[in-house]
C-alpha cells in the first residue's frame, strides 16, 4: 500500500534544533511505515543507546485527533517513552508492540525517546507513531535519518538536555527489506491490548474505486451480524439489522472502527430488519409481521416493543416489505415489494392519491401509525427509496429477470414516485406496460441487469461535488437469468439527477465495485454483497455487506 504525501500546514508546526520539521507531513492511507535505524550501519554486540525525536503538534491537529498508535519493533530490546512517560516496550522484533498514546500527546513540543540495546548480531530500531484525524487522514512520524542518538542516559523529557552529545542515526534498511522484512504487516491497525478492536486497514486495491476514494471494514461480521438495513443516531452510533434484531454499534476508542455491539430490539426476523427509522425516542422497524414500533431509545438500554402499526405485511423476503424514510412533512414513507400483499386494505385516509393499490407501493403514514395512504404504486420490486432536497422520492427498481433476452424484457430502472402515478408492473407481470400507455409513469433511466437493494441521497460535502445530491444505491449482485452469467460481486452506483421540465433525467456512474479474487488483510475472500448505504455524520459512506460486516468509504 503506497503512502500519499500531502501538505498539512494547517495542522503541523516545525521545530528547531533536534526537532522534526513538520511544516509538511506524510499523510498516508493508514499505512504503517518507517525505516530501520541504529547508531552505525555495523552493529556492536551488547550495544546500548538512547534514540530521540522531537516534534511539535499544532492545536488544531490535537483537537481533530481521533486516535494515535505507536508501533515499535527492536532487535533486540526497546523501552519507549512519550513526553517522559514510559508507554511500552518491545523484546521481540518479530512481534511488534502497539500502544495507544493519544492521551500522552499534547499541543506544542513532544518527544519520542527510546532506550534500545542489542544482544548480538544485527541491530535495528523501527518506530511509527500514526495519528488518525477525524477526517480519516493519518499523519506518520517514523524512524528515519532525522532521528538522533546518544550513549548518555536520557530522562525522556520534552526538551533535550543540551549537554547530551546527540549524533545522526544510520539508516539500516527500509521497512520490508534488510534482515527483518515487513514486521508491521501483521499488526497494522492493532492496539497494544489484545482486547481492543483493530483500527482502519485500507483495502483500496481489493475494490474498484474512483481516484481519491478509500475503503476499509468499519465493522466485522461478528459485530454486525447479517448486516441488513442501517441508520445513524444523533451520537454517531450505527444501528444495523443482524438478521433478526437491531444492534447498536459504538466506536469506543475513536479509531473510526466500531468495536462494541448491543442488541436493542428483537423479534424482527428473518433476514432483517430491512427498514430502520429513528425518530426521537421512538424506533420504527420493518420485521416480524409488519411495521413495528419501539420506544425508550434515549434510555440507552433494550427498547420496549409497543406493537405493530397498521395491518400485517410479510417481511424478510426479497419481494416483501422493505424500507422506511422520514419525509419533509415529518410523516413516514414505507416502500414495499410486489410480494408484500399490497392492496387498498392498507389505506384508511379518504382521498388517498392511490386507491387501487397493486404491485410495489409507497405508503405515507403518520408518526402514530394510525393513518395510512398510498402515494405511488405499480412498481416491480424496489427494496430501497431515497428522498431528494425537494421531497421527491426515487427508487432503483428491479427487472423481470426471467424474461431476459425476450422482446418484452424491461430492465432495472430508476423510477420517480410521482404522487398518484402508476409504474405499470402490476398490470402486466410478463414485462410491464409499454411506453406508449398514457397512464404509465416512464422511468427516469433504464439500466439493464441487476439486483437493486437500498439507497440514499447524498447531502454532505465530504465526497467530491459531483456526488452532491446524487442518489446512491446498492446493487446486491448481478444475477443470472436467460443464460446471462452472474457477476462475481455487487456494487454501489450513483444516479446524478437533473431537472427536466416537470420531471427528471439522470446519468449513472459506479462508485464502488467488487473485484474477482479480492481478499482482506487476513486473507479472507471479499465478495461484496451490498445491501444498504447510508451517510455517516462526517460525510463518509457506510455500506452493509450481507454477512461480511460494514464498509466505510471516504474521499481524500
Amino acid at each position: 500500500m503506497k503512502s500519499k504525501n500531502i501538505t498539512m500546514r494547517q495542522y503541523l508546526v516545525g521545530c528547531c534544533s533536534l526537532a522534526l520539521c513538520l511544516t509538511t507531513a506524510s499523510l498516508t492511507s493508514a499505512a504503517v511505515t518507517g525505516q530501520w535505524i541504529w547508531t552505525e550501519t555495523q552493529s556492536v554486540e551488547n550495544e546500548r543507546a538512547w534514540f530521540r525525536k522531537e516534534f511539535s503538534l499544532d492545536k488544531s491537529l490535537v483537537k481533530n485527533m481521533k486516535a494515535a498508535r505507536l508501533y515499535v519493533a527492536c532487535d533486540n530490546h526497546a523501552i519507549v517513552y512519550v513526553n517522559g512517560k514510559q508507554v511500552g516496550r518491545n523484546d521481540e522484533w518479530k512481534n511488534p508492540s502497539v500502544v495507544s498514546v493519544e492521551k500522552t500527546l499534547q499541543v506544542g513540543k513532544n518527544a519520542l525517546t527510546v532506550d534500545a540495546w542489542n544482544d548480538g548480531g544485527p541491530a535495528g530500531l523501527l518506530v511509527c507513531l500514526q495519528i488518525t484525524l477525524r477526517d480519516l487522514k493519518t499523519v506518520n512520524i517514523v524512524t528515519d535519518k532525522s532521528w538522533q542518538w546518544t550513549r548518555q542516559r536520557v530522562d525522556a523529557q520534552r526538551v533535550a538536555d543540551p549537554n547530551h552529545k546527540f549524533r545522526p542515526v544510520a539508516v539500516i534498511a527500509e521497512l520490508g527489506k534488510g534482515a527483518w522484512g515487513n514486521v508491521f504487516a501483521s499488526v497494522a491497525g492493532s492496539t497494544f491490548s489484545a482486547d481492543e478492536q483493530r483500527g482502519p486497514v485500507l483495502l483500496d486495491g481489493q475494490f474498484v474505486l474512483p481516484a481519491g476514494f478509500h475503503i476499509y471494514r468499519a465493522a466485522t461480521r461478528e459485530l454486525s451480524g447479517g448486516s441488513y438495513a442501517m441508520a445513524i443516531d444523533g451520537e454517531g452510533r450505527l444501528l444495523v439489522g443482524d438478521g433478526s434484531a437491531i444492534r447498536r454499534l459504538t466506536d469506543t476508542d475513536g479509531d473510526q472502527v466500531y468495536d462494541k455491539a448491543q442488541t436493542i430490539a428483537g423479534g424482527l426476523g428473518g433476514r432483517g430488519p430491512q427498514g430502520i427509522l429513528l425518530r426521537g425516542d421512538r424506533l420504527y422497524a420493518v420485521g416480524g409481521d409488519g411495521l413495528q414500533l419501539y420506544s425508550g431509545y434515549n434510555g440507552g438500554g433494550e427498547l420496549k416493543h409497543e406493537g405493530r402499526l397498521g395491518k400485517t405485511f410479510p417481511t424478510g423476503g426479497d419481494h416483501s416489505a422493505h424500507m422506511l424514510v422520514r419525509g419533509l412533512d415529518d410523516w413516514i414513507y414505507f416502500i414495499t415489494g410486489d410480494g408484500a400483499g399490497n392492496s387498498s386494505a392498507h389505506v384508511n385516509i379518504p382521498g388517498s392519491p392511490v386507491v387501487n393499490v397493486r404491485g410495489a407501493s409507497v405508503y405515507r403514514i403518520d408518526p402514530t401509525g394510525q393513518h395510512w395512504e398510498c402515494v405511488g404504486s405499480g412498481g416491480r420490486n424496489a427494496p430501497g427509496m431515497g428522498m431528494n432536497y425537494l421531497g421527491e422520492f426515487f427508487s432503483f427498481d428491479s427487472d423481470l429477470e426471467y424474461t431476459f433476452a425476450v422482446p418484452n424484457y424491461v430492465p432495472t430502472r430508476l423510477i420517480h414516485w410521482a404522487t398518484g402515478a402508476q409504474d405499470g408492473w402490476a398490470w402486466n407481470e410478463s414485462g410491464g406496460l409499454r411506453g406508449h400507455f398514457p397512464d404509465l409513469q416512464p422511468p427516469v433511466l433504464s439500466i439493464g441487469r441487476g439486483t437493486p437493494t437500498m439507497g440514499t441521497f447524498y447531502e454532505h460535502s465530504q465526497l467530491p461535488e459531483r456526488y452532491r445530491d446524487a442518489f446512491l444505491c446498492c446493487d446486491y449482485v448481478w444475477k443470472g437469468g436467460g443464460g446471462n452469467q452472474p457477476r462475481s460481486s455487487g456494487q454501489v452506483v450513483a444516479f446524478h439527477l437533473t431537472r427536466d421540465e416537470a420531471g427528471f433525467k439522470a446519468k449513472m456512474s459506479v462508485l464502488v465495485d467488487g473485484k474477482a479474487g479480492a481478499k482482506d488483510q487476513r486473507g479472507q475472500r471479499i465478495g461484496l454483497a451490498a445491501v444498504d448505504v447510508i451517510v455517516a455524520a462526517d460525510g463518509s459512506l457506510l455500506i452493509s455487506d450481507h454477512n461480511q460486516g460494514v464498509w466505510r468509504v471516504f474521499y481524500d
